[in-house]
């Protein structure tokens, strides 16, 4: 399988319960895969003052014989910021990104 620059197709970003300072907080991502050949293998997450960036680690196998279709997908990701504030999750996808904005108590 080949490492890929990101190809998903993101949908939508959410939070799960209260968002509170060191501690784990569940971010749920959704989206399509642009065919059965690519798979998440993780996510990079990166906080920047008040942005919380996250973007899916994609393969791509180039053996696989698949048919052309969208592959939706769901996901939890933990996030961990260490100060109260608000912030902005910003998931980076193919031609799109989706935003949130989320206050950490």
């Amino acid at each position: 399988m080949v490492p890929v620059e990101s190809k998903v197709y993101i949908e939508a970003v959410d939070v799960i319960g209260e968002a509170v300072s060191d501690q784990d907080i569940d971010v749920i991502i959704r989206g399509n895969l642009p065919n059965p050949a690519y798979q998440i293998t993780g996510y990079n997450v990166r906080i920047d003052e008040d942005k919380i960036f996250i973007q899916p680690n994609v393969v791509y196998d180039r053996d696989a014989l698949v048919i052309q279709m969208l592959v939706p997908f769901e996901d939890t990701v933990k996030v961990r910021a260490t100060s109260p504030g608000d912030y902005q999750i910003i998931v980076e996808g193919r031609g799109k990104r989706a935003v949130r904005s989320l206050k950490i108590k």
